[in-house]
């Protein structure tokens, strides 16, 4: 019994010559890992805006046909899509341009992007991921598809938020040879955003 407890008060005093001495034991690293995830789901496909277009402030009346250029910087053609996959477009129709009781008999109005326009575009979307406008639409009674993009799981084309700002001459109403009383001829442009996801679509109001 003398003996182990001699033994046991060399380790000790071995213990504290070392801890003294400043010669540590080190333990073998535990590590390990874990995840961290959230669930995204698509939002809601949205119109936020839609332009409209003043075709100068004075137009003299005349017998004869004529066509009159859009005047001032029309607001933005906006569309928010919050991950929403598939195919959307944005089409316009306008109602005949009449002015009281009076109306512009078979007037043209015709909306042109042709790249004059500008896209805000999301910063975190890159520029090809921009919707597709159409060049030329004639707005009429029938509906027209000026803007659509289409989206796959692998190609966000159409994915993120976009304003695209027409030029403000890119509108232009044409008006045949007919008489015309003075007055402020206006007609309803509905703008209508449609998409092939079961995302709720929402037109400009």
């Amino acid at each position: 019994m003398k003996k182990l407890i001699r033994t046991g008060a060399a380790v000790s005093a071995l213990l504290m010559a070392a801890s003294t001495a400043g010669i540590g034991i080190a333990g073998a690293a535990d590590t390990t890992t874990t995840t961290a995830s959230t669930p995204l789901t698509p939002g809601t496909l949205a119109l936020e805006t839609a332009p409209s277009f003043v075709f100068g402030n004075t137009n003299t009346i005349s017998t004869a046909a004529a066509t009159y250029t859009s005047s001032q910087s029309p607001s933005g053609l906006g569309v928010s899509n919050p991950g929403v996959v598939g195919t959307w477009s944005v089409t316009a129709s306008a109602s005949p341009f009449t002015s009281g009781a009076f109306t512009l008999t078979n007037a043209a109005l015709t909306l042109t992007s042709g790249g004059s326009g500008v896209f805000k575009s999301d910063t975190n979307s890159p520029t090809a991921d921009n919707p597709t406008m159409a060049g030329s639409a004639a707005i009429s009674g029938t509906a027209a598809e000026v803007e659509s993009a289409t989206s796959t799981s692998t190609s966000p084309i159409g994915v993120g938020e976009f304003d695209y700002t027409y030029s403000p001459t890119a509108a232009t109403l044409a008006v045949p040879a007919q008489t015309i009383l003075p007055g402020t001829y206006e007609s309803t442009i509905t703008w209508t955003l449609a998409s092939t996801s079961s995302s709720a679509t929402t037109p400009a109001t």
